[in-house]
């Protein structure tokens, strides 16, 4: 069977069946592509560290010690090595930033299919869709990595006018309350880019929904976020929320754990690894909701692969059509998690 034929076997699935938790391989896929990628990033500051302390009896666990003075020296004898270090990184992030377009893609994808046997999809069977929406995507990732970078600037340069304006009209105390002021219109000014985060993210659910190009799937994208802008930033901020909070809790256990070596090196590489997964897992549910928010946002043409739901029906005693999705009007829908 040919990669069209497999694409063909797939049934779009109903509104509320996409959902993450219907895709554990996929997201194990994910964090494995992630793990991957960062292991290839930090391997040069790793090898450094094990160069510098590797014959240290703590190993490189005195970089974690309280003063940081090893640290401190470990960063100034390090600099021969910086430019490398900088062109490593140079080259790898863009790289792992645009090759992940395809696993995402491809988790978007299984989301929204099943099989016509109501299976999760094969890879195989994804990958017309991962390669037709690599392109609007990649699209996307440039204006969105532009906006964002024009918009925080702008914002930092409004909030450092605005302190310098308030500190030359109050002589008495004024800088202190000057910097008090710019730091909070820079704090709620930096909202802007994170708004454009959430629309970039609703974007590339577009192009994979609708098979949508760059502009069409921004207009689509900003569509969908007019109907319901407090819900859908709330579904985005909540899962943040949760993700920054198991950073914090990884911050902590490993200042608890230090960097000391046999079982409690391995106890904070378990826990480091489940708080990366789970941080897979929340951004999965939060594309799923995207997916289902611009599903339910926009009508679009009957197709013959209609949707089916989760979990499958029994199969029918004879063989009949699959029914198709048909255009609902845009209706609010709740934020019932992955």
């Amino acid at each position: 069977m040919d990669r069209t034929t497999e694409s063909a076997d797939l049934v779009l699935l109903a509104n509320d069946a996409m959902r993450a938790r219907h895709r554990p391989w996929m997201i194990l896929l994910m964090w494995a592509w992630e793990a991957v990628w960062a292991f290839a990033i930090a391997w040069p500051i790793g090898r450094m560290a094990a160069r510098a302390y590797g014959t240290h009896p703590d190993g490189d666990g005195v970089l974690f010690r309280a003063g940081a003075l090893e640290l401190a020296d470990f960063l100034m004898h390090g600099q021969r090595a910086l430019p490398a270090v900088v062109g490593h990184m140079t080259v790898l992030v863009p790289a792992a930033l645009v090759l992940g377009l395809l696993p995402l893609a491809a988790l978007m994808a299984s989301m929204m299919h099943a099989t016509r046997d109501r299976r999760a999809p094969r890879l195989r069977q994804l990958w017309p869709h991962v390669l037709g929406s690599f392109t609007p995507m990649a699209g996307l990732l440039v204006l969105s990595a532009i906006a964002i970078v024009t918009s925080a600037a702008a914002v930092m340069a409004l909030g450092t006018a605005v302190a310098g304006t308030y500190a030359e009209g109050h002589h008495v105390g004024g800088e202190p309350r000057a910097d008090m002021l710019g730091l909070g219109v820079t704090a709620v000014g930096l909202l802007v880019p994170c708004f454009v985060g959430i629309l970039h993210d609703m974007a590339r659910a577009a192009v994979v929904r609708f098979r949508a190009k760059t502009g069409r799937a921004i207009v689509l994208a900003w569509k969908a976020m007019a109907l319901h802008p407090v819900g859908e930033c709330w579904s985005y901020v909540w899962r943040a929320l949760v993700s920054w909070g198991l950073v914090a809790l990884g911050a902590l256990v490993a200042a608890r754990l230090g960097g000391r070596p046999g079982v409690a090196l391995v106890a904070l590489f378990v826990v480091h690894q489940a708080i990366v997964l789970s941080r897979v897992a929340l951004r999965a549910s939060w594309l799923a909701r995207a997916l289902r928010s611009l599903d339910s946002a926009h009508s679009f043409s009957a197709r013959r692969e209609g949707p089916v739901t989760w979990p499958p029906p029994p199969p029918p005693e004879k063989e009949t059509d699959i029914p198709v999705h048909s255009d609902e009007p845009a209706v609010p829908i709740l934020d019932q998690g992955a």
